[in-house]
């Protein structure tokens, strides 16, 4: 939502790039925290008494070591990223349901019934996101994050694997499509319950399988599905300027 609400595709291709370096930037900060809580509690181990969990150690340490006021403003920006994050989500899933799916093959309304429909649709979303967060909070899971990181390999990285067959083969086609998703779900099921593999390769795995699976089938099947030009990074849309995607 955020890149099509650009002017013209020079700013969206800015609004990309800004947002890769500003992620990259995120995760290192991310990673500096959990090394400096590492470090701490490694020389300040008699203060861990009544860490309920390893991912509770940030929150824990906000409320165990941190000046009282201090403290509150951190856990206030922490609610108010998690709501602005959250709140996001929900819109853009509502939008995607309402534009994607039920304006498709649904009956033809006005847009004010669309708007109220996507309301809905986002108090619903809502609604599951919170009997989801109950439900990781009393089953029990060891790692929270790493229970989010196979779920987001399962359902994300064949989307991502969409992306680069799209994008670096002219012989991508439907048929390939479809059998990389169903190669990237097939393999990280087996990697995930078969083997040990860590589980930040999951979506790795899943780019991979869905990459390769998909690019080997759109070609056994490329005389059904003529490639098209103008839609890989090997050749600019059709009226683009060139120096648009550089």
């Amino acid at each position: 939502q955020r890149y099509a609400t650009t002017r013209d595709q020079h700013l969206c291709t800015k609004a990309i790039l800004t947002n890769g370096v500003l992620a990259m930037v995120n995760t290192v900060m991310f990673l500096i925290t959990g090394t400096a809580l590492f470090v701490y509690y490694r020389f300040q181990s008699d203060h861990l008494g009544g860490l309920p969990a390893a991912d509770a150690i940030l929150p824990f340490f906000i409320a165990r070591e941190l000046p009282a006021g201090l403290a509150g403003f951190v856990i206030a920006g922490i609610f108010a990223a998690a709501q602005s994050a959250l709140s996001t989500g929900l819109n853009s899933t509502a939008t995607v349901i309402v534009t994607d799916f039920l304006q498709r093959f649904g009956r033809k309304r006005a847009d004010v019934q669309w708007l109220r429909a996507a309301r809905w649709i986002t108090v619903i979303l809502g609604v599951v996101a919170i009997m989801l967060a109950i439900v990781l909070a009393v089953a029990g899971v060891e790692s929270a994050f790493d229970t989010y990181q196979q779920i987001i390999g399962l359902s994300a990285s064949g989307l991502c694997g969409l992306f680069l067959l799209g994008m670096l083969s002219r012989r991508a086609n439907l048929p390939g499509a479809v059998a990389g998703i169903v190669a990237s779900i097939v393999a990280l099921s087996y990697v995930q319950s078969q083997t040990e593999t860590h589980v930040y390769l999951y979506a790795f795995v899943g780019v991979a399988a869905c990459t390769g699976i998909g690019y080997l089938v759109s070609r056994l099947t490329a005389r059904w599905h003529a490639p098209r030009a103008g839609l890989t990074i090997f050749e600019p849309p059709e009226g683009a300027k060139r120096d648009l995607l550089l």
